[in-house]
């Protein structure tokens, strides 16, 4: 009983996160809703290790498909594994080829992928990815990001149901503490995760709100894990119909409150995603987008989408330079169209405040 209770619970903490509803996630088309899919993932196989430790391979294949899916946001996991590992008994316990299975699932798909991209431009991608992923936004505050020292202790302070939940889990551990009893393997495992990621995503400079969404899911683990033995202390016989009772109407009522918390949340499906969803767009032609519309740096969405529905690629680029390209389409904000010479441009198709135009002129 207690531990369809735990589920439930689980599943409503989750549901009153709505950072995740709200940035970079659901309904946004983002890589980040795969990343915290394939960290969750990891971290479950990582759970499952002690019984069978052949699920360190998943954890490692999840490691490499985080790397593929935002890059070096993946690095935390590398001392979740290792400590884990190391406060379990893991490295003692496992064989060295589940170990070695771990290395190769994490390393090899990365090493395929690298492999093809070098073939495309050499280093040169390595290069950025490096200087400007890695050690740029480390030191540096770019692209507007804040670097306020505490800045991620705000954002869990602003997910109230999250942040008691923490804070539950700091009183369990002090408790545990006092009363000189171990550590669970699952607590463990959680507090070696939440730091992992809390204090790496920390100590960078460059920081945003959905960086520390990973650290979301230890502490709803723990929290609900915590709740689920409390209840099963409870005498049954006694206590079993009020408990239950009085559970039902608690889950009820919080997912009923984390539904409306959602709703006037969640933001609205952008017009310009809108658009390219139902734009009957060209197939294979030279495709572009206003570049004083967004920076050129955040386009993914667009990109993704215009791949998705007309198999073309979508370039940033400004008025004259789309003039230069006969028989390209040009995306823009209707109200910006109207201060742009337009003698050798059609227009195409007006939706949701944007416009196609197809530039018939000469080169």
């Amino acid at each position: 009983f207690f531990f369809k209770i735990n589920s439930i619970f689980s599943i409503v903490l989750f549901m009153s996160c709505y950072f995740l509803f709200t940035q970079h996630l659901v309904k946004t088309g983002d890589p980040d809703a795969l990343f915290i899919l394939f960290f969750t993932i990891a971290f479950i196989s990582l759970s499952f290790a002690d019984n069978n430790y052949y699920w360190l391979s998943l954890t490692g294949f999840c490691f490499a498909m985080m790397f593929l899916t935002k890059s070096w946001h993946a690095i935390f996991l590398l001392p979740i594994v290792l400590f884990y590992l190391i406060f379990t008994g893991g490295f003692k316990k496992a064989k060295w080829y589940q170990i070695a299975l771990l290395f190769i699932t994490a390393i090899l798909p990365i090493l395929i992928w690298a492999i093809l991209r070098y073939n495309q431009d050499g280093i040169t991608f390595f290069k950025y990815m490096i200087d400007y992923d890695l050690f740029n936004r480390s030191v540096n505050a770019i692209e507007g990001h804040t670097s306020f020292p505490l800045y991620y202790v705000l954002i869990i302070g602003a997910n109230i149901p999250l942040f008691i939940g923490l804070i539950f889990c700091i009183i369990y551990y002090i408790k545990l503490f006092k009363l000189k009893e171990k550590l669970s393997n699952i607590d463990k495992l959680c507090i070696i995760s939440f730091l992992s990621v809390f204090l790496l995503y920390s100590f960078a400079v460059s920081k945003l709100d959905w960086y520390i969404y990973p650290a979301f899911i230890p502490i709803i683990v723990q929290f609900s894990a915590i709740i689920n033995r409390i209840g099963q202390k409870v005498n049954f016989k006694e206590k079993i119909k009020k408990f239950a009772k009085y559970s039902t109407i608690i889950v009820i009522f919080l997912s009923v409150i984390a539904t409306f918390v959602l709703s006037f949340n969640l933001k609205k499906t952008p017009d310009i995603q809108r658009f390219l969803k139902d734009m009957r767009l060209p197939s294979n032609s030279e495709i572009y987008y206003d570049i004083e519309e967004r920076d050129e740096n955040d386009f993914q969405c667009e990109l993704l989408l215009t791949e998705y529905y007309s198999d073309s690629y979508l370039n940033y680029a400004t008025w004259e330079e789309f003039l230069s390209h006969k028989d390209s389409y040009f995306i823009i904000e209707s109200e910006k169209l109207k201060d742009k010479d337009t003698s050798n441009v059609v227009i195409i198709d007006e939706k949701y405040n944007y416009t196609l135009c197809k530039n018939i002129g000469t080169e």
